[in-house]
C-alpha cells in the first residue's frame, strides 16, 4: 500500500466529506457519493483528495431462523386494499433525519395461488402459432366466467375459472375503488381508458415510475385482439400517459417505455409505462414485452388482423395452468 494512503477504517470512512452523488440505482439499491478523504500525508497540512464511495445494501439472509421482522423498528402504511398492504419501515430508530430504508408488501390470507405467484419458477420459450391460440389459448380465455376476468394491476394470479378472483380492474373502472388515484380519464365506452399510478410504485421515486392504462372495452382481451380500428386508442394512451407523466413528475415522452405484455397476466387490455431508466425488471425484457409503438407501427403498415395471423414467442412459467397444455402442443404444430 503507497505511504500516502491512509488504512481503511470506520475511523477513516467519518472523515469522508461528502460532495454530491454520483448515481443511484433504486433496483440495485445502490448509491454512488462523491467526496474526499485524507491522503495520510504527515507534511502538517490537512491534505484530502477526491474519493468515490459506493454504497450497496447487502441481500436478506436466506436462513429460515433469520429474525427479519426483529430487525424493523417502526412501520408507517402506506396503503391498505383488501388484502393487500404497502408500507414503509425503518430497520433503525425512526426520526425526521431519516428516510424509511425497507419497503413492505403484505398479502394477509395469502391462498395457494398467491404463494405460487410469489415463488421463483423456471421459465420455458412458447412459440404461440395461430393454431394453439386458437385451438387452447382462446378456448381457455373465453372459458373464464366476465366476473373474474377483472384482475388488480400486477396482483392478478393466473386466471382459472374455479379459482376466486377479485373484480378490482372493473371496480377501478367502475370508480367503486380507488377512483382518487385517476389521473386521466376518457369515459367512452370503445375508445375510453383510465390512467393511473401502479399499486408497487411509491409515487415518489421517480426513477421507479410506473403507471398503467386500462381500457374500457371489455371486449379487448390482449394483443391477439387487436386492430387497426385500436389505432387512435393506443395513440390518445401513448399522448395522455406522456403530458400526465411530464406536468406531474417532468418525465417526458422521451423519457417512457411503453409497452403491453404477452402473455398478460390478466385478460383485460393495459398498457404499462415506466421510467426509461428503470431497470431490472424482467416484465420488459423481450420475450414479454411488445413496445406500444411497434404494436401501433404494425397496426398501420401491415393487412388487418397482423396480430390475429402472427406467432407469438413469449415466456411462461411452470406453474402457470396453460403451461403443460401448450408444452404438449407445441410439439405437435
Amino acid at each position: 500500500m503507497p505511504a500516502s494512503l491512509p488504512a481503511v477504517d470506520l475511523a477513516l470512512l467519518k472523515q469522508f466529506q461528502f460532495e454530491k452523488i454520483l448515481d443511484s440505482d433504486p433496483v440495485i439499491h445502490r448509491i454512488v457519493l462523491l467526496g474526499t478523504l485524507p491522503t495520510g500525508n504527515n507534511d502538517g497540512h490537512n491534505n484530502r483528495s477526491p474519493a468515490i464511495i459506493s454504497l450497496h445494501k447487502t441481500h436478506f439472509s436466506t436462513e429460515s431462523s433469520f429474525p427479519v421482522m426483529e430487525a424493523i423498528s417502526d412501520f408507517r402504511l402506506i396503503e391498505q386494499n383488501d388484502i393487500y398492504s404497502e408500507g414503509m419501515a425503518w430497520s433503525f430508530s425512526p426520526s425526521t433525519d431519516h428516510d424509511p430504508d425497507i419497503k413492505i408488501s403484505i398479502i394477509a390470507n395469502a391462498t395457494p395461488l398467491h404463494i405460487a405467484k410469489k415463488t421463483r419458477q423456471k421459465q420455458f420459450l412458447i412459440r404461440e402459432t395461430p393454431e394453439i391460440y386458437g385451438s387452447i389459448v382462446l378456448p381457455y380465455i373465453t372459458a373464464i366466467p366476465p366476473e373474474r376476468t377483472q384482475w388488480y394491476l400486477t396482483r392478478g394470479l393466473f386466471a382459472v375459472g374455479r379459482r376466486l378472483l377479485l373484480p378490482r380492474v372493473l371496480n377501478i373502472l367502475s370508480h367503486k375503488t380507488e377512483f382518487e388515484k385517476i389521473l386521466y380519464e376518457d369515459p367512452s365506452p370503445t375508445d375510453g381508458f383510465i390512467v393511473l399510478p401502479d399499486f408497487k410504485w411509491d409515487c415518489t421515486t421517480i426513477s421507479q415510475l410506473y403507471l398503467v392504462a386500462l381500457v374500457h372495452a371489455s371486449d379487448v382481451k390482449s394483443l391477439r385482439d387487436l386492430r387497426k380500428c385500436h389505432i387512435n386508442l393506443l395513440k390518445s394512451i401513448r399522448r395522455e400517459v406522456a403530458r400526465v407523466s411530464m406536468e406531474k413528475w417532468g418525465v417526458g415522452q422521451d423519457s417512457l417505455r411503453l409497452f403491453v405484455h404477452y402473455q398478460p397476466s390478466y385478460y383485460h387490455l393495459h398498457i404499462h409505462a415506466v421510467a426509461l431508466e428503470m431497470e431490472g425488471w424482467k416484465g420488459m425484457s423481450v420475450a414479454h414485452a411488445h413496445l406500444l409503438d411497434d404494436v401501433i407501427s404494425l397496426l398501420e403498415t401491415e393487412a388487418e388482423g397482423v396480430f390475429e395471423r402472427m406467432t407469438l414467442t413469449y415466456a411462461i412459467t411452470e406453474l402457470h395452468p396453460l403451461w403443460d397444455t401448450l408444452r404438449r402442443a407445441q410439439a405437435t404444430f
